[in-house]
């Protein structure tokens, strides 16, 4: 119960900081995502180099317990949207490739339904498939 809690104030915390960042302007928000990376997951070199497969599979080795790997994926998902939305051309459509993955796989493994979650993911997917197109 109080890894639980634990979790769930860490995610609301990442929310509150991710918050703060996206409120300030566009040149103080790529350094400060970059900060808010090395606070609550890692390397953002090292996630940005990675594929969605490598990344599950190196949080998988670095992350044992399932829930803490699980408040990781939805930071990563957070941080690639918010990354990706300050991005233009190719990066940004690897980066909210990414975050869609993320926010998909949530989906499927999350026991909280989050209308949030939904309205990215259709958000995401309008997004991937007109880059497509």
């Amino acid at each position: 119960m109080l890894q639980r809690d634990y979790i769930v104030r860490l995610v609301r915390e990442f929310m509150e900081a991710l918050r703060r960042v996206l409120e300030k302007d566009e040149t103080a928000r790529q350094d400060a995502l970059l900060q808010l990376y090395s606070q609550y997951v890692g390397d953002a070199t090292l996630f940005h180099q990675l594929s969605v497969d490598e990344i599950f599979d190196y949080l998988a080795a670095n992350e044992p317990d399932s829930a803490r790997r699980d408040c990781k994926i939805e930071m990563l998902a957070e941080l690639f949207l918010a990354e990706g939305d300050l991005q233009t051309g190719p990066l940004r459509e690897m980066l909210h490739a990414k975050s869609f993955a993320f926010f998909d796989y949530l989906s499927a493994h999350s026991t909280t339904y989050s209308l949030d979650r939904i309205e990215k993911m259709a958000r995401l997917r309008k997004e991937i498939s007109q880059s497509v197109e």
